[in-house]
């Protein structure tokens, strides 16, 4: 079969959340000659992609499924291929009225976006079907049976890991796996789990994230001598990414000259904020808020910054911190999902996934004094350019979606 389309299916993509598909997209559009982006998960009318995205064809986009009032009409009449999966997770989702809810959501959703995939794509051969998380756009996938047409999924971290997620189980996982045609983690670690938990092993494979490494020189982090410690964080501001722990862990280094600046927002940004204007004066804070993404760069390349810090519960590999990694700034980061993989030896400190503030806070001096003598010994630059970069892992993956065979014996209900 020589495959001419991807249809890929994404969340929010082009409005916030999603700014990182913007480097995998134009390789996707350099192999194939025909890309379609499905937004499922978009409060915002449909968009066209920007011109830089060459070969985009149409821009899709489910209506979103709000209020829990709304899921009614989807679930009247189920597909059969969802029902039994349904209920094979329904036990492990009723642990809570949450957990339910994203159950029945996810059910709801799937359901509307089949319908919506078969009436627009039932005709279409050579098409690789791509959904980027594995959520409700994987669960539809699963769930057709396009019988020319390849399925596969990303799997990311909140998309894999049931601990430290707010409705601590994601259901589908197992249909997901024995259903698409391919799996692609983003991470070795997430790759094992969804193994374990899930099986088929021959079926899930690891096909890394990237990021641009610039070709140009970027600035240089100035010596720690010059007396103010820089730290920079970048995410949501919420329960999972813990913006409180390093408000903590600086109440702890009183006296030391420290700037952080934190870029993003989210629903603890006031709560964080305002706990911050209470650290000591020798610590200045900076909260700018949702940025562009070019302003982002344009800040990383100044060398403006010593440390790069995430305290999330749960990743699956952080982008923001690769993002920094690839201007050379070290990053310390919680040693939680596949940010082992990134951050590890040369790239950074990892601190336990419990750390507290007193040992976050001793890691951070510890840190600086191996800047200030030059003993620090990691390449972040380096890590990202073998590991992580763009030019390498996503002119790799498009090929390597063309290649997927399709499941012998499928059929659609």
């Amino acid at each position: 079969m020589s495959v001419s389309k991807c249809v890929l299916l994404t969340s929010t993509f082009p409005t916030k959340g999603e700014n990182f598909l913007r480097y995998e997209i134009p390789y996707l559009a350099a192999e194939f000659k025909e890309v379609e982006i499905v937004s499922t998960a978009n409060r915002q009318a449909p968009t066209e992609p920007s011109e830089d995205m060459l070969r985009l064809r149409a821009f899709g986009n489910v209506q979103y499924l709000g209020d829990i009032s709304t899921l009614a009409p989807q679930v009247a009449m189920p597909p059969i291929s969802l029902l039994k999966p349904f209920f094979t997770d329904l036990r492990r989702a009723t642990g809570s009225v949450v957990s339910f809810k994203k159950h029945l959501y996810r059910f709801a959703t799937a359901t509307r976006l089949r319908k919506m995939l078969i009436d627009r794509y039932e005709d279409d051969g050579e098409t690789v079907f791509y959904s980027y998380w594995m959520n409700s756009g994987a669960v539809a996938l699963a769930s057709l049976g396009l019988a020319r047409n390849s399925r596969v999924a990303r799997a990311h971290g909140s998309d894999i890991y049931d601990e430290n997620i707010k409705t601590g189980y994601n259901s589908f996982t197992q249909f997901c796996v024995e259903n698409l045609d391919r799996v692609f983690s983003v991470s070795e670690h997430g790759r094992d789990y969804i193994v374990h938990k899930a099986g088929s092993p021959d079926k899930v494979a690891v096909a890394r994230l990237g990021v641009q490494v610039s070709e140009e020189p970027v600035g240089q982090p100035l010596p720690v001598s010059h007396g103010v410690l820089r730290l920079l964080s970048c995410s949501a501001v919420d329960e999972n990414k813990r913006l409180q722990l390093i408000v903590d862990a600086l109440a702890h280094l009183e006296g030391t000259p420290i700037r952080w600046t934190h870029i993003g927002g989210g629903p603890l940004f006031e709560k964080i904020t305002a706990a911050a204007a209470a650290l000591p004066t020798s610590i200045e804070t900076e909260f700018l808020g949702q940025i562009d993404n070019h302003e982002i760069h344009e800040r990383l390349k100044t060398g403006d910054y010593d440390i790069f810090l995430n305290t999330s519960r749960s990743e699956g590999v952080p982008v923001a911190a690769m993002e920094a990694m690839s201007y050379g700034i070290p990053c310390i980061a919680t040693d939680v999902g596949g940010t082992r993989e990134l951050v590890g030896e040369d790239g950074g400190w990892l601190v336990s996934a419990d750390v507290t503030p007193s040992e976050l806070a001793a890691t951070i001096k510890s840190f600086q004094a191996k800047m200030a003598a030059g003993t620090l010994g990691v390449m972040p630059r380096e890590k990202v350019e073998r590991d992580y970069n763009a030019r390498t892992n996503f002119l790799k993956l498009p090929k390597t979606l063309k290649s997927v065979k399709v499941q012998r014996g499928r059929t659609v209900e």
